[in-house]
């Protein structure tokens, strides 16, 4: 009967509820003098009534004859007794478990129209309840939307709409999961619905709660709902694309709050400090609260390297390997990171702010090579950002000093070694290996063609490049990543005086002006030490750009340090070398022939297949002589080779298995069962 009645019908005898009415109190004619459409229970500063902008509005009736429109319009008008009744069965509905469809869509009926009655407020809290406790989703679901409305659209006092946000916000630690996730759905309605006016008054205690929701709720969709609001409540009171007219005065008082956070002895606390900070990032302005986001986020990842230097410190103190870093570590790197790259993402003159300048020229190299996998991809992408930045500014002539964005010979170094030790970790992803490729080749790039960037190599500042040749670890990660032991380091300051004389006699033997020496050793470095299907792939590609970008004397000068692991590439019969690399090694190798020319393509060429030859050979007698004098290594090796065997040909097995199968399955279809589809 309700769902029947126009839009603009006035209940006779209906009043509205007091304006600060109790649940379930007495009616007042003089509170609301226009009928029963009753009053905005939270309007903005005007005073205007806010209507639910998304609800799909009920259809209308057929309009009714002209000779009986007047009848018709008396026959569809409900008295003050028949809309009680209603609301009393909705309410009696309401109070089972699952109450049926057709109340949720009465009471929308009924909100839609603005009806006031004394129940209506008992329906409220009711709604509340059945947010949280329903037993199906599509109850709870019912019960937000509609309390979301009453919230929004019906007389209620300051005190009455705090009395529901406490309930809200109180509730959103609920002990099961579905009931914490309709109550999120429920406060995202409200942050998104409320107006500008009452947003400002209660922003602190609508962001404070849903902060520990970020990490300490178990279930994903929980944290992602609250992430979204949470978002949307920062987003709305951003002084640039919100619309709160306090000119970002609540944004910055929560800023203010993360950052007194992040400040905070207390990890967890820090931690859910950096979370909310990636959030904040996008929505400052480039200034002083921009830089302070900024300048907390640094001190975060010092923190974070702090403490896993002492992790391994002690880990090294008793004996054991070290340890991969746990959530409490290396999350808030992680989320100081994301809150860099999104800031700088969103302002790009912020990469040229003075709060960063210890982030590229000292943490950000060691941050690449941090013992979690997501740390090292934020970071890669982070360092993308700064040397794109790095090309396109200005270098002047007055030295070291004029460079820009605090970058100095000695950081670039460091940097171009951390890229390197990214490629050669034991499993480095797809996406993180291609990142630290094309940071390779910028750095690279610039080193090569700005000469006085380059450290000399016996220099103090090519230390970390020189490190490339002593270095057997593949980085400090490798070994978290991989739990193996690190090699024998017993010899390691000869291997480094060694690596360091090597460097210094091929930069005498190849003209420097040719090709940079930094560019040679991280090319060898990278051709020896990735063995990852992902790494080696994008080593090979980061050839072919090198070959590319490169000057033909350079690309010369560059071929006796990849050649090799091109060959080796392009010519591997063992299945260590997937199909298309071995692709990408070929076409790298017409590419460098073309740009250096056949005479001295060729020259290279055979002196890499020689030495490849004297490889084979020299592991071949080195085997001969363990056989005989380790014969317990010697039997491992075969027994690991011949059980290697045997998983090749079963995969070998499989794989013919699913393209003769019928059904793309791992066995292939029986008589049987084509018996059974014949009859």
């Amino acid at each position: 009967a309700v769902a029947a009645l126009p839009a603009t019908t006035v209940t006779p005898g209906v009043t509205p509820g007091p304006k600060h009415g109790r649940k379930g109190g007495a009616s007042s004619a003089s509170d609301n003098p226009g009928g029963g459409a009753g009053g905005a229970g939270v309007s903005d500063s005007s005073g205007d009534s806010v209507d639910e902008d998304e609800e799909a509005p009920l259809p209308a009736p057929t309009a009714p004859a002209a000779s009986g429109g007047a009848a018709a319009a008396r026959a569809l008008t409900l008295s003050d007794g028949q809309l009680r009744w209603l609301l009393e069965f909705a309410h009696t509905r309401l109070l089972e478990p699952t109450p049926p469809p057709c109340v949720f869509v009465l009471i929308k009926a009924v909100l839609g129209r603005r009806y006031v009655g004394a129940r209506l407020y008992d329906i409220a809290g009711r709604l509340g309840e059945l947010v949280l406790g329903a037993d199906d989703a599509t109850s709870r679901d019912h019960a937000a939307e509609l309390l979301c409305s009453f919230l929004l659209a019906y007389p209620l006092g300051d005190a009455r709409v705090l009395e529901r946000l406490h309930f809200v916000v109180a509730n959103v630690g609920y002990e099961r999961a579905d009931g914490r996730r309709s109550l999120l759905k429920l406060y995202g309605l409200l942050v998104k619905k409320l107006p500008a006016a009452p947003l400002l008054k209660w922003a602190q205690l609508l962001f404070v709660p849903l902060v520990p929701r970020l990490s300490d709720d178990p279930d994903a969709g929980c944290r992602k709902a609250a992430g979204a609001t949470l978002e949307l409540l920062l987003r709305r009171l951003a002084p640039d694309a919100g619309d709160a007219s306090d000119g970002g005065r609540a944004l910055g008082g929560l800023l203010r709050l993360t950052l007194l956070w992040n400040a905070d002895a207390d990890a967890e606390l820090r931690r859910a400090a950096a979370q909310v900070g990636a959030l904040f990032a996008p929505l400052l302005p480039v200034g002083e609260s921009l830089d302070l986001l900024l300048r907390a986020s640094v001190t975060a990842l010092a923190v974070a390297l702090a403490d896993g230097a002492r992790s391994d410190a002690l880990d090294a103190d008793a004996g054991r390997a070290a340890a991969p870093p746990d959530d409490a570590q290396w999350q808030p790197a992680y989320h100081s990171l994301r809150a860099l790259e999104r800031a700088l993402s969103a302002r790009g003159a912020a990469v040229h702010s003075v709060a960063l300048n210890e982030l590229w020229t000292t943490t950000l190299a060691h941050v690449l090579e941090y013992r979690h996998v997501w740390v090292r991809l934020v970071a890669a992408r982070l360092l993308g950002v700064y040397l794109a930045a790095l090309r396109a500014a200005p270098i002047g002539e007055g030295g070291f000093a004029s460079l820009p964005l605090g970058a100095t010979p000695a950081a670039l170094a460091e940097l171009l070694a951390a890229s390197c030790a990214q490629l050669t970790l034991s499993r480095p992803s797809t996406e993180l290996a291609q990142q630290a490729a094309k940071n390779a080749l910028a750095l690279c790039l610039l080193l090569h063609t700005r000469p006085e960037l380059c450290p000399p190599p016996g220099s103090a500042a090519a230390a970390a490049l020189r490190a490339l040749g002593a270095d057997t670890t593949g980085g400090k990660a490798a070994a978290a990543d991989a739990g193996d032991e690190a090699d024998d380091q017993a010899n390691g300051a000869t291997a480094a005086a060694a690596a360091t004389a090597a460097v210094e006699a091929e930069a005498e033997q190849v003209d420097e002006s040719a090709c940079c020496w930094a560019v040679r050793v991280v090319c060898r470095r990278l051709g020896t030490r990735c063995r990852e299907p992902s790494a080696r792939a994008a080593s090979l590609r980061l050839f072919g750009a090198l070959g590319a970008h490169l000057e033909p004397a350079a690309v010369g000068a560059l071929l006796p340090s990849v050649l090799r692991a091109l060959l080796f590439s392009a010519g591997d019969k063992s299945g260590k070398v997937d199909a298309p690399t071995r692709e990408v090694a070929a076409s790298v190798m017409q590419l460098l022939q073309e740009r250096a020319g056949d005479e001295l393509y060729l020259r290279a060429y055979a002196d890499a297949r020689h030495a490849l030859a004297e490889a084979k050979q020299s592991r071949i007698a080195r085997l001969a002589v363990e056989a005989i004098t380790d014969t317990i290594g010697a039997s491992k090796r075969k027994i690991e080779k011949q059980q290697s065997k045997q998983r090749s040909k079963k995969r070998k097995m499989e794989d013919v298995k699913k393209q003769t199968s019928a059904k793309g399955s791992l066995s292939v279809a029986g008589k049987k069962k084509r018996r059974a589809l014949h009859d």
